[in-house]
Order: structure tokens, then sequence, then C-alpha cells
């Protein structure tokens, strides 16, 4: 799978406030540094802080590169470049973290039909890294469907790691992988955090987590060592072609 990457460019104006960050021998604290993520088909989308341009023109299924940030409270603005509608938000960004700003469709929005958007902030805490492990998690940005009635769209999923010609099943990351829902890491921040596992080749089954005889796709990846990746579902359940689901896989060196 393709990503377009577009730059986010520096953070150039914080709020006054921004001082208070700043240690009582005067240091400069170290920048903060985040990125863009769209999971919303056939839109685009461009973020400002304090009125400054740091993304422009995001399309579907593009991810941006880590950009610098100075640590401080901004006022963000994210704008959809069709319509010009907008949504705000004051938000504090600290010292030496590592943020995602995923775009997602709000949770009225079908397939064809994008009622409204938001944005899902995901903090992206490394871990410490041991020999010929990576890192894994998964996201759910995908609405209900009607057809789905009050219950929220879950997905199910099972992991498998291959040894050989054998399919081990894997418990390791079951408590953070199975029977998620839309959106569910505003509620359980945990879901946002990196689960150790060996590297090694890996299979994943999707399943429709109202009705787990109906598989939609199955990953399967050699996952190598010092990587943080990231699962995350977009479209919807009914929907085709662009609104189709679909998991991409988004992986970072330990570096980052």
């Amino acid at each position: 799978m393709k990503y377009g990457i577009v730059m986010i460019v520096l953070f150039g104006i914080a709020l006054a406030n921004t001082g208070c960050l700043v240690s009582e021998d005067n240091s400069i604290p170290a920048p903060a540094r985040l990125r863009l993520i769209n999971t919303v088909p056939e839109q685009t989308y461009s973020l400002l802080g304090n009125d400054e341009a740091l993304a422009a023109n995001i399309p579907f299924d593009s991810v941006t590169p880590y950009g610098y940030a100075f640590p401080g409270f901004y006022n963000m603005s994210l704008v959809d470049t069709k319509s010009n509608k907008s949504i705000l938000a004051k938000q504090l960004i600290q010292s030496d973290l590592r943020y995602s700003f995923y775009v997602i469709p709000d949770s009225a929005s079908t397939a064809g039909n994008i009622k409204g958007f938001k944005l899902s902030l995901v903090n992206d805490t490394k871990r410490q890294q041991i020999k010929d492990t990576f890192y894994i998690r998964f996201l759910h940005f995908s609405p209900k469907q009607s057809s789905d009635a009050t219950t929220p769209t879950q997905l199910f999923l099972k992991t498998y790691r291959e040894r050989g010609t054998s399919n081990l099943f894997d418990s390791t990351i079951q408590n953070n992988f199975t029977r998620r829902s839309f959106n569910d890491i505003s509620v359980r921040t945990q879901y946002a955090s990196f689960e150790k596992l060996e590297e090694g080749n890996y299979k994943f089954g999707f399943f429709d987590g109202n009705d787990s005889s109906r598989q939609y796709e199955t990953t399967k990846k050699y996952f190598s060592a010092n990587k943080y990746y990231t699962l995350y579902l977009v479209g919807f359940k009914n929907g085709t072609g662009i609104h189709a689901w679909k998991v991409n896989i988004d992986s970072v060196n330990n570096t980052f």
C-alpha cells in the first residue's frame, strides 16, 4: 500500500503561555514531533495552528512524516478544503512527545455520505527496545452502519504467528486487539499503547464483531525488529470501492 507524503512545517508561533514550559534555568525545551493521517474517503484536509499552516491539502490515505513543534498551547484548526468547514480545538503540545493527529469521519457518516469529521489525537509513546522484538497497536476508525442499529461497529481480530508450516495462535495482544469499536481510544486510552511481540511472520484475520463467521480481510506480513507498527481500520463495513473496509499498516523506525 502506498501512502502520500506531505511534510508538516515547523510550528513557528506558540501562545504567550508557552513560556511556562521553560525550565527555571531558561534552557530551551525539547521540541515535540507530530504528524497528520487522513482516514476520511474522498476528503482533503489542512491543519493550522495559531493561524499558521502546518499541513496543507492532505488527501485520503495519506500519512505525513513527523514534523517538529515547539511545546505550548495551540489553537488548532482542521479545515475541509472542499467545503471550507472547520473544527477548532485548543491543544497542549508537550516537550519531547510524539503525536499522531488522525482525521476520522464522525459517527453519523456512512459509505458515500460523510456527515462530518473530527480529530482523534494519539500519543505515540515509545517503549524500551528489546532485541528481536517490535511494537504494534490497532486503531478502529470505521463508524457503525445503520444495519448495526445501536450496536457500534465492532471488529474481532485473530492473530497467528507462522512457524514453518504451522500457524500458532498468538494470545499476547488479544486483550487490546479483540472486540474493538469505532474510535474507542477516546475512552480507553490503553488501546493507543504499543504491545511488544517477537519479530517474524504474522497473520491477522479481521472479522465482523457482530458476526464472527464473516471474515473481511487477512493481513499476512513479516514484522521486523526495532520498528513500531500501527494497524488501523478505515472505510465502512458496507462500503465499496474507496469506501470499503480495509486495514492500513503504518510503520516507523524506533528512532522516530
